[in-house]
């Protein structure tokens, strides 16, 4: 079978774990070099292949990106560019989850949602762009609560915070190793990390999953995330209102690549982008009114996060059995009892507790904060 003018009937591409992040430049691994224009990902040159732009790929200085707030929805044929985004994880299984909670038409309750959004100590800084950045979350935030999203916003918090039912994710930091999130991300959740000062020394000197500050989201759960992974220019970040609007409330129900693409200025730059591109969701009473609470189905875990010692309650239904995996779905323990203590048995993180009922299996996740 020949399948002809397949250069424009695909529309993405995907990359997966094993193909490099970046183009490595020895420039690009120092943030006060000034040579941002050559620094870039792998996926973001891929965009160029095959098409009128593929001169300029590696070269150094960026393009504009003919997709960027478009009214429509994609083609190749009609904008000659791919949209690429990658599967992968620190380890095969998060691969594996990350595709079990993607694809077309997931759909969101958001009316027991919550986005998070966070710029750390940025506006706290005298003479910065935190006012800039502030500025355009507090916009964000009216503009997802009109819509029944409930949103909370921080600044200058270095506490565990968790936080539960997350289908949207910003976090903006500056070197604040200490600050730790968790979040229990629904499937079709989507959203952008950045450690600005960071970059310089864990993705400049390492080309691995592990070092990206913005793949702990994919452990957590979360189906959709971008980053950078080298140090840039503001304006070539994500801008957060508009992958919000476009993926969330647009009617024309762009899916994730579209959301995602459609919202950065530049291409042949370094912005990265995980999840399935198809990925898309469907929005359940969009202006109603939820308590964010952990109960679901008769099931509640409290409390949590917990120091390991914990209670579950069922209300309509009879447990049989427990069981509480790590993060890569090691088994740690077993318990048919209520009451579970794995104090002795794990650190601080994120823990998946399955609960075996007789009107079959729920799942739940913990934080465990000594």
């Amino acid at each position: 079978m020949v399948i002809k003018n397949i250069v424009d009937s695909v529309n993405y591409i995907v990359t997966t774990k094993g193909i490099p992040l970046k183009i490595k430049r020895a420039a690009c691994y120092d943030i006060y070099t000034g040579g941002f224009a050559r620094c870039s990902s792998v996926d973001n040159e891929l965009t160029l292949i095959l098409g009128p732009h593929s001169d300029y790929i590696s070269q150094p200085y960026f393009i504009d990106n003919p997709y960027l707030h478009s009214d429509t929805l994609f083609s190749r044929k009609k904008y000659g560019i791919y949209l690429v985004t990658r599967l992968d994880g620190v380890n095969k299984m998060d691969v594996l989850n990350l595709i079990d909670r993607s694809g077309p038409g997931i759909k969101i309750d958001i009316g027991n949602s919550k986005a998070v959004l966070d710029i750390g100590w940025v506006a706290e800084k005298p003479n910065s762009s935190g006012s800039y950045f502030l500025q355009g979350l507090q916009d964000l935030k009216s503009n997802n609560e009109n819509h029944g999203l409930e949103t909370s916003l921080f600044a200058d918090t270095n506490k565990i915070e968790y936080f539960s039912n997350v289908v949207g994710y910003y976090m903006l930091n500056y070197n604040q190793t200490d600050k730790t999130y968790y979040c229990d991300f629904v499937p079709g959740s989507i959203g952008e990390q950045l450690d600005l000062f960071e970059l310089s020394d864990t993705v400049g000197s390492r080309n691995t999953y592990n070092s990206l500050p913005f793949i702990k989201t994919i452990e957590q759960g979360i189906t959709g995330i971008s980053g950078n992974v080298y140090p840039t220019f503001v304006r070539m970040l994500v801008q957060i209102d508009v992958l919000f609007e476009n993926y969330f409330w647009s009617p024309q129900k762009r899916n994730l690549a579209e959301s995602y693409y459609s919202s950065i200025t530049k291409l042949s730059a370094s912005n990265v982008f995980v999840g399935d591109p198809k990925t898309s969701i469907i929005i359940e009473h969009p202006l109603g009114v939820g308590n964010n609470s952990l109960i679901s189905n008769g099931l509640r875990i409290f409390p949590n996060p917990n120091n390991g010692q914990f209670t579950i309650e069922a209300s309509d239904f009879e447990i049989k059995n427990i069981k509480i995996m790590d993060s890569y779905g090691a088994l740690l323990a077993q318990s048919s009892g209520i009451n579970v203590d794995i104090n002795n048995l794990c650190e601080n993180g994120l823990y998946l507790v399955e609960v075996e009922t007789n009107k079959g299996l729920m799942r739940k996740k913990i934080v465990v904060a000594k």
